[in-house]
């Protein structure tokens, strides 16, 4: 990688990183008890995402969706005809390697509120309770203005069906109808993510309402390259143009684990 190039990458990687920290201040609204629905979650700020180096995976959420969700009041007029921007992603790949910081990050710049719904919390063994359970969280949604909407581990509610067996298959067959049901309905100006490290697992019907999927992988050399510059240059007075050059020569399986080492870099520093 030129010299150009990695400066221009660790420039984006403040930007990024600057831009995840804010807060959204948007309320949401919650059901007239007062709680949210099970297996549903509030992400309130994105962070370390200049962990994350520039990818080919961001500069395509940023030119598409983003290019398009910014386009908000245009769309809201083309919304009677049945045309929408781009709002149902599918993020896959191996753990630690930035599809919840991606979600963050596109939460962050369209301006919205990050919704989290844990899917695995939804499924129950009581006959019908995971359908009613995926139920209650889309209504709960579809009452809230501009959001993004991160369904994590998604294959543990959407499996394949021909995985799927007994009473549990059923229920879970029962769930896909409910969402795809609400789905079908849908007014509010929602961006669904569906996030999973198992895309072989997920319902090919899923598959098939999905607008645009991105793949997540490990970092390449370069992208650790760009990394470590970044977090040596910002950490430099803790090290960093000691530790900075070793952890690029490495290979990392996720950039979760680069910047862990950039953690413990620091740490020995401090302590030693």
């Amino acid at each position: 990688m030129d010299g150009a190039n990695g400066r221009g990458d660790r420039r984006q990687a403040k930007r990024l990183h600057r831009g995840a920290l804010g807060q959204v201040n948007q309320l949401p609204r919650k059901n007239s008890d007062g709680e949210l629905p099970v297996g549903l979650t509030i992400e309130k700020t994105a962070r370390n995402l200049a962990a994350l180096a520039t990818s080919d995976s961001l500069r395509h959420l940023q030119a598409v969706v983003l290019g398009q969700w910014k386009h908000g009041d245009t769309f809201a007029k083309l919304a009677k005809h049945g045309i929408r921007p781009v709002d149902r992603l599918l993020f896959y790949g191996p753990p630690g390697n930035g599809k919840t910081m991606a979600a963050q990050w596109l939460a962050q710049q369209i301006g919205a509120p990050l919704y989290r719904v844990q899917c695995e919390t939804l499924v129950t063994a009581y006959s019908g309770q995971t359908a009613a359970n995926v139920g209650r969280v889309m209504e709960w949604l579809a009452l809230q203005s501009r959001s993004v909407v991160l369904f994590d581990e998604v294959e543990t509610l959407f499996q394949s069906r021909t995985r799927m067996d007994g009473n549990i298959g059923r229920d879970l067959s029962s769930a896909m109808t409910v969402f795809w049901q609400s789905l079908d309905r849908w007014e509010a100006p929602t961006l669904f993510i569906m996030a999973t490290n198992l895309p072989e697992h997920m319902d090919a019907a899923l598959k098939s309402r999905i607008d645009l999927q991105i793949e997540f992988g490990p970092p390449t050399d370069e992208q650790v390259a760009s990394v470590a510059a970044y977090w040596s240059e910002v950490l430099h007075e803790y090290g960093g143009h000691e530790w900075g050059a070793s952890l690029a020569g490495r290979k990392w399986e996720s950039f979760r684990a680069l910047f862990h080492a950039v953690q413990s870099c620091v740490r020995e520093f401090v302590t030693r």
